[in-house]
């Protein structure tokens, strides 16, 4: 398991430090993906034959490091964006020093820091409809534990 979350997060890595300079990336990734999808597909039904998956209630510190590197992709864009050469013609065509740009990029890339933060929490971690489900789950269960506990006590009498 750690293997696979470890090449995801190198795959995110790629696809958001680096996407401005090779826009590619993201397409080369979903080749990658799909190929993988199909020989994972087939190591499962073919040569191990039982996939038991380990339950988690969920990703732990991967979480944490998803959420690091995508406030490093968003500076690392913000300054690659910034020193590319179509950039510095713009901005000396506006008068701009490359102070200026500079602090520009550092603004800039503030207000999406504070944009990804404020989204992050905005959006929950569970959609209102699981959330329906797994208390409708729990409900259930409690309910069949109380009809249970209620025969095995009706058969003790």
């Amino acid at each position: 398991l750690f293997d696979d979350y470890m090449e995801l997060f190198v795959q995110f890595g790629y696809a958001s430090l680096f996407s401005c300079v090779y826009p590619l990336t993201a397409a080369l990734l979903v080749v990658n993906n799909i190929t993988e999808i199909c020989t994972d597909a087939f190591k499962l039904c073919w040569l191990f034959q039982k996939p038991f998956p380990c339950p988690a209630a969920n990703i732990g510190v991967w979480q944490v490091a998803f959420e690091v590197l995508g406030i490093f992709a968003v500076c690392t864009n913000c300054f690659i964006i910034t020193i590319s050469p179509e950039v510095r013609d713009r901005c000396r065509d506006f008068g701009m020093t490359p102070e200026q740009s500079l602090l520009y990029a550092v603004g800039l890339e503030h207000i999406l820091i504070t944009l990804k933060i404020a989204m992050a929490f905005a959006i929950p971690d569970q959609p209102h409809w699981l959330r329906l489900k797994i208390l409708q789950m729990e409900y259930r269960s409690w309910e069949a534990l109380k009809q249970a506990v209620r025969r095995n006590l009706h058969l003790l009498t």
